[in-house]
């Protein structure tokens, strides 16, 4: 069996047939908000703790903290402290705050995220619109 599941259907399944103590989702590749939301929902009901996965960028990271807390069979929250100590705070205010080796909710509306004033200006910036890409015409 896959141990990276990409769509909600197959997690049922995934946490009934494994020994998964920890049910891990990336809201970005699950679905969204709603299907990693409904992926803890599962994990819940079979009595396993669920956590986001964190490598696909601060909205993401943003989004599992949010997902957390309304959890209740939420463990932990996964972040890769390279990325959010480099990267994610180049492009980006509002990340959840990391004090005490914890990641608290930003204060600002919906996930908290922003991309920086002149971000998409910068000479290493490539900046994409989905009219660009051809393969969605």
């Amino acid at each position: 069996m896959d141990s990276t599941i990409g769509s909600f259907r197959r997690f049922g399944d995934f946490i009934d047939r494994s020994g998964v103590t920890v049910v891990m989702a990336d809201p970005a590749y699950v679905g969204g908000v709603t299907a990693a939301h409904r992926v803890a929902d599962l994990a819940g009901q079979r009595l396993r703790a669920s956590t986001s996965h964190d490598c696909n960028g601060p909205v993401n990271l943003a989004v599992g903290v949010h997902l957390a807390l309304h959890a209740e069979n939420a463990s932990f929250q996964e972040m890769v402290r390279a990325y959010y100590f480099g990267w994610y705070g180049d492009f980006t205010d509002g990340l959840p705050p990391f004090r005490d080796g914890s990641l608290p909710v930003a204060g600002a509306p919906g996930h908290g995220v922003t991309l920086r004033p002149g971000v998409t200006a910068r000479p290493d910036a490539h900046v994409r619109t989905s009219r660009d890409d051809p393969s969605r015409a």
